[in-house]
């Protein structure tokens, strides 16, 4: 068993421990398996005291066995800014403000799933969807070109 000394901080099991006392999920899988860490406050053989708020009512003594050492969860240090590459002088500085505007625009791509509609689709989409106009809704050159087509056959 381990053994902590007064004034470490401790993280306490919570087997055996009232839902109520654990702030609970509304899932007992869910709930956390241990809580804290508190500070130990009185060492009595292989039982500890814990400063634990009474909030949570709960007696404060815990056999070591219920306890585990206390590892605080590393902060990573803040990334520095990277450094932006040098410009190539035999390259205008424009090119490299396009380049610049493409890499920050956001890249648009269709899903593997989703297949591109071609001019040859939407035209044959649209001419099924409307119905084909009648004689005083086309235009003249059109009808101008029907009326040569009738003719030469």
């Amino acid at each position: 068993m381990s053994s902590f000394l007064r004034g470490e901080r401790v993280p306490l099991s919570t087997d055996g421990i009232q839902g109520r006392a654990v702030a609970n999920l509304g899932a007992n899988k869910l709930a956390p398996r241990f809580i804290g860490p508190f500070k130990i406050s009185k060492v009595i053989d292989d039982a500890y005291t814990l400063d634990i708020p009474t909030a949570m009512r709960l007696l404060s003594t815990f056999y070591v066995g219920r306890l585990k050492p206390y590892v605080p969860a590393p902060i990573p240090a803040p990334e520095a800014e990277r450094p932006r590459p040098a410009r190539n002088p035999s390259r205008p500085a424009a090119d490299a403000d396009v380049e610049s505007a493409r890499a920050l625009a956001p890249q648009v791509r269709a899903s593997p799933g989703v297949a591109r509609r071609t001019r040859a689709h939407e035209a044959a989409s649209s001419s099924r969807a409307a119905p084909a106009p009648t004689g005083s809704e086309q235009s003249p050159q059109l009808q101008n070109a029907r009326a040569q087509a009738q003719r030469g056959s």
